[in-house]
C-alpha cells in the first residue's frame, strides 16, 4: 500500500526493465492515472512481449482511458483494450483476470463493435473452470448487464457460498443490490 515508497524504490532502482515498469504501470491504474500507466505498460511490453500480466493490466489501463474519451477514441480504446486480453489469455489461458476483462468487453460493447453475450457467457464458463469463485461473479456481471437482477443475484449468493469469506461476491451482491434500489 506504500505506492509513493514504491514508485521511488522501482524508478531508482532498475526503472527502466520490463519489472519495473509493469508494477510502475500498476500504480498508475491504481493511482487513477491510465494514461500515464498505459505509456509505462506500453514500454514494460516493448521490453519482454511474453507476459500475460503485461498485455492484462495495459487492457485495463487501456479500458479506464476509453472511460473518459469520446465516442470514437472509445471505440478505438476498447478495440485496443480486447485486443491485449486476448493476447494475455493467448500467453497464459488460465488469467482470470484477461479473461474478465474480456467479458467486461463483450457484455458491453455494442454488436458492431465487437459486443457478444454469447462470447462473455463463454469467457465466463472459462473464468469458472478455473476459479469457480470468480466464475460465478463474471456470470452474476453478465446477468445484471442483461437487467436479469434475479439471475444475476442468484450467482452472487452462490459465490458468496463458495468463499464465505471473501468480500468480492458480497461487493457486486451490494452493487446490484443498489441497481434496484433493495435498500
Amino acid at each position: 500500500g506504500d505506492y509513493a515508497g514504491a514508485k521511488v524504490a522501482l524508478s531508482s532502482s532498475r526503472g527502466s526493465d520490463a519489472t519495473s515498469l509493469y508494477y510502475l504501470g500498476r500504480i498508475a491504474v491504481i493511482e487513477a492515472r491510465p494514461q500515464d500507466a498505459v505509456g509505462l505498460l506500453e514500454r514494460a511490453i516493448k521490453a519482454d512481449s511474453r507476459r500475460s500480466a503485461y498485455h492484462e493490466w495495459l487492457g485495463v489501463a487501456l479500458g479506464l482511458q476509453a472511460r473518459e474519451s469520446g465516442r470514437f477514441r472509445q471505440a478505438m480504446l476498447a478495440s485496443r483494450a480486447k485486443a491485449e486480453f486476448e493476447r494475455a489469455v493467448a500467453l497464459d489461458p488460465r488469467n482470470v483476470g484477461a479473461r474478465e476483462g474480456l467479458v467486461q468487453f463483450y457484455s458491453i460493447a455494442p454488436g458492431i463493435a465487437g459486443g457478444s453475450m454469447r462470447r462473455a457467457r463463454e469467457q465466463a464458463a472459462e473464468i469458472a473452470r478455473i476459479s469457480p469463485l470468480r466464475g460465478r461473479i463474471a456470470s452474476g456481471m453478465i446477468h445484471e448487464r442483461e437487467k436479469d437482477f434475479a439471475s444475476a443475484e442468484r450467482e452472487y449468493l452462490a459465490a458468496a457460498s463458495i468463499a464465505p469469506d471473501s468480500a468480492a461476491p458480497l461487493l457486486a451482491l451490494g452493487g446490484l443490490y443498489q441497481v434496484m434500489e433493495r435498500w
